[in-house]
């Protein structure tokens, strides 16, 4: 079993809403899936085995698009990520963030927070 590394860029200005509070989602996605993620300069390293690997870049690429839309990364995201990721499916967020229902009475808007919530509406 090899470590392998790769560099994925995530915008400084997402950092703080991807990352989490104290870097609070950086350390769950590490436990979950057995990597090692350093920051540094606007990219980030992800060390493990070429399989963790590729599951931290893609959840944390979807994590970074959602961010990008202007949504405010919850840790219900990321764990709906980190669950779709460990059943080896894509989970897409940047999709289903693209659902929009309706609005509240407040304006907030209302989408679909997972693939079933997304079957369910279409």
């Amino acid at each position: 079993m090899s470590i392998v590394e790769r560099i994925i860029k995530v915008p400084a200005e997402h950092e703080k809403n991807v990352f989490g509070q104290f870097d609070e989602y950086v350390k769950k996605i590490e436990r979950t899936l057995n990597v090692t993620l350093i920051s540094r300069d606007g990219s980030l390293r992800i060390l493990g085995t070429e399989d963790n690997v590729d599951q931290t870049a893609k959840l944390l690429q979807e994590l970074t698009e959602l961010s990008e839309r202007g949504n405010t990364i919850t840790e219900q995201n990321v764990n709906y990520a980190l669950s779709m990721a460990m059943e080896r499916r894509s989970a897409n967020l940047a999709e289903l963030d693209a659902d929009l229902i309706c609005h509240t009475i407040n304006g907030k808007p209302v989408k679909p927070k997972t693939a079933g919530q997304k079957a369910y509406v279409d």
